[in-house]
């Protein structure tokens, strides 16, 4: 490393990228002015060995783009390192210098078209981490200015291991994200009035439908963001009215009836506050297309699986029923109502008819 290297500082760095605090850009400046190189960039590989540059630094901005756009448009196609580095493991080493000749190099496309006309001589750089899906490769671009060896090597191999850490926390931040996205977008989606509320009858969130429900609607009452109406104003009414899956509440021209569907913690609904929720809804289109349709969006089922669900429930098929019905092997049918169960977070068979008929 460069001797005026903030090692503790960059990798406090890396782990605020880990953590969604920022980006990468941060990290791989940190990592350009320790090493003294050009350019640190983050390559992605595939599983089918495609590599892209996902991310870079530079001490030349134009430059830089320059570089990584051509490598992703064109050059990657040409990149040696590609067949030789796709099934080492992470960690390994790799050096354009020592991999290939110089006999090579004088006459490849990769160094002549590519490194050449833009002032670069070599490249090298590690695997952070592996997966089957998606790798990532630490790649450092020179221009022949630093003198290399093996402490080089060394220092870089320390960090590796905070950012292979920082990756994985980085993949199952952007899932998280990636799961919060779809719950909004699915509960959105709700053609009915919907919300929902915590054990504790906080609201957590309303649809558009929902929102418009309240505003028309003085006796969907909420104070300081809880859900207070006459009978269900302590926790044990609360749980009451849960377990029935219904709220009822009385005035003209007619009562207002709210169903109480319980929402598990793996469900997309519910994935950003990793806890159970309820989700009451209003009347609206509950034909046995549209229940069915709300068992995808809200508790994960695939079509098959709530189509079977539906089966059982509405129409009270037993499973070598459903699986005649759907011409499959009953096998299936249990594998699916088992996954059913699972899913929605019921244990008894009453509870999911409770749960489909309150959809």
């Amino acid at each position: 490393m460069e001797p005026d290297a903030d090692i503790p500082a960059l990798i406090e760095d890396i782990y605020a990228t880990g953590l969604g605090e920022q980006s990468w850009d941060p990290v791989l400046k940190g990592i350009r002015l320790a090493t003294g190189s050009r350019l640190v960039g983050l390559l992605t590989m595939n599983g089918e060995g495609h590599t892209e540059y996902a991310s870079g630094s530079s001490d030349d901005d134009a430059w830089a783009a320059e570089l990584t756009d051509g490598y992703n448009r064109e050059f990657h196609l040409h990149d040696p390192s590609v067949p030789v580095v796709r099934n080492w493991a992470a960690g390994r080493w790799y050096d354009d210098r020592e991999q290939n000749a110089p006999e090579w190099r004088a006459r490849s496309v990769i160094h002549q078209e590519f490194l050449v006309p833009r002032r670069a001589s070599h490249w090298e750089g590690t695997f952070v981490h592996r997966t089957p899906d998606v790798s990532h490769f630490l790649s450092l671009i020179g221009d022949g200015a630093r003198k290399d060896g093996g402490s080089f090597r060394s220092d870089v191999q320390s960090i590796r291991a905070h950012l292979a850490r920082a990756l994985r926390m980085r993949t199952s931040f952007d899932e998280l994200q990636g799961k919060i996205a779809q719950g909004e977008a699915t509960f959105d989606a709700l053609s009915a009035p919907a919300f929902l509320l915590d054990d504790q009858r906080r609201l957590v969130r309303a649809n558009a439908a929902g929102l418009a429900l309240m505003k028309r609607e003085p006796r969907l009452n909420f104070v300081h963001g809880y859900f207070v109406v006459a009978g269900y104003t302590n926790a044990v009414q609360w749980q009451a009215a849960c377990k029935v899956g219904l709220v009822i509440i009385p005035g003209l021209p007619r009562e207002l009836i709210l169903s109480l569907s319980p929402v598990p913690a793996q469900t997309h609904l519910a994935s950003d506050k990793q806890r159970p929720l309820i989700l009451m809804m209003a009347p609206g289109l509950r034909s046995a297309a549209e229940r069915q349709r709300r068992l995808c969006l809200i508790y994960g089922l695939t079509e098959a699986e709530a189509e079977v669900c539906m089966l059982l429930c509405e129409q009270g098929l037993t499973p070598q029923q459903c699986a005649d019905a759907r011409e499959v092997s009953v096998g299936t049918i249990r594998s699916q109502i088992k996954r059913v169960f699972f899913k929605t977070n019921s244990t008894r068979f009453f509870e999911l008819m409770r749960l489909v008929s309150a959809l």
